[in-house]
């Protein structure tokens, strides 16, 4: 499942080549449809929040020998999948005489490309690379009246990953389903925020690394991974009124734990996963709230903190002719420190609490982001054979 691509959350947990369901044998081809859609909101004084969604189709093509097919992950396969959705911010700030009301819209530039090739019978090679770029534009007005704005603002929130490892598959009936995945990890990060009144930019990259364990027993399987890549990034910043610049580093780390469980019946299969993430950026990675609006424009810089836990959920139904329909969903929530800083230093900063999720019934809390959507997938040549559950 592309989970990450499909995600309005650039910098969300990735699950990059982790477990997923037992695809069809040959060549096959996707296309995937739905929607998704993030929210922050300020814990404290209530009514300032602003939020990203997206409508999205995509498509994918996927091979993987018949000879390949293992109880667990393929030996062999090349997976290739691109989204380009449209989406919309918004920003609403209820009171203050300089509330800030944002609108406007942007699109996401993802796709992915996975490649693993056996070397040996207990032995594969893998590795690939995922981007997820939003660019998008802003119309924002800071107390002014209706339908009029103040400013146009410009974000980009960048994502590459290019991965390098080896899948190992130990010999042996006491061995049987059991797979052991290490991965070399180097992401390409970038968050950009420009105005008229300030203009700040990081862009670095950060390495790391990403462990697989996986067992698949029967029509049962199950994977534990991990993935943590850090360093420091550059960024750059310039404000009003003298425009002067600041240079320097920052620290940063993407992490997240992943547990999931899948389970082939008859005609269906189910996939259950959990995820944990930590991240600390130098940067608001989506749309800024009105107090954030306000600091940047006077020339602050930000440092986020996030914690988040996710839920994703697919059914997938096995039909004649090599047909697949599949339903898919992820939800996640979680809490968000912004420290607030100077970037000419010198002065005390301030410090806001944000909550992280989507819409919630009756304001209730935790609030959860929603990502759902429905895909087809089709079976060319071999693949049109309808595929027997695993140890059916």
């Amino acid at each position: 499942m592309d989970f990450d691509l499909f995600s309005a959350c650039v910098f969300c947990a990735s699950s990059f080549l982790a477990s997923d369901l037992r695809p069809m044998p040959g060549v096959s081809g996707e296309i995937s449809g739905g929607y998704a859609t993030s929210q922050r909101r300020l814990t404290l004084p209530y009514g300032d929040q602003s939020d990203v969604t997206l409508r999205f189709v995509a498509a994918s093509v996927r091979w993987v020998p018949s000879g390949s097919l293992t109880e667990g992950t393929p030996a062999t396969e090349v997976r290739a999948t691109v989204m380009f959705p449209n989406a919309h911010a918004e920003s609403v700030e209820e009171a203050g005489a300089e509330r800030v009301l944002g609108t406007g819209s942007g699109r996401l530039e993802n796709f992915s490309l996975i490649a693993r090739g056996a070397v040996s019978r207990i032995l594969s090679v893998e590795g690939g690379a995922m981007q997820r770029r939003y660019k998008g534009t802003d119309l924002v007005n800071i107390g002014g009246p209706l339908f009029s704005f103040t400013e146009e603002r410009q974000i980009v929130a960048d994502r590459i990953d290019y991965t390098l490892g080896g899948r190992l598959r130990p010999a042996g009936a006491r061995w049987k389903g059991f797979e052991l995945a290490v991965r070399w990890e180097h992401s390409v990060i970038q968050g950009k925020h420009s105005t008229a009144a300030t203009v700040t930019n990081a862009l670095g990259v950060l390495d790391g690394a990403a462990v697989e364990l996986r067992l698949s027993r029967g029509a049962w399987s199950a994977g534990v991974s991990g993935q943590r890549v850090a360093g420091t990034l550059p960024r750059s910043a310039t404000a009003l009124p003298s425009y002067e610049g600041f240079d320097g580093r920052a620290p940063a780390f993407l992490g997240s734990a992943r547990l999931a469980v899948s389970r082939s019946f008859e005609r269906y299969d189910v996939l259950v996963a959990l995820i944990a993430e930590q991240t600390q950026l130098p940067f608001v990675a989506l749309s800024p709230l009105g107090q954030e609006t306000r600091a940047f424009d006077s020339g602050f810089v930000a440092e986020s903190r996030t914690r988040e836990l996710a839920v994703e959920f697919a059914v997938r139904l096995r039909l004649q002719g090599g047909i697949s329909p599949l339903f898919f969903f992820r939800s996640s929530s979680g809490s968000e420190t912004v420290d607030l800083t100077r970037a000419a230093g010198g002065s005390q900063g301030q410090r806001i609490d944000v909550q992280r999720g989507g819409y919630s019934p009756f304001g209730m809390s935790p609030r959860w982001s929603g990502l759902f959507g429905l895909s087809v997938a089709f079976g060319m040549g071999e693949g049109r054979q309808l595929s027997p559950a695993v140890g059916r």
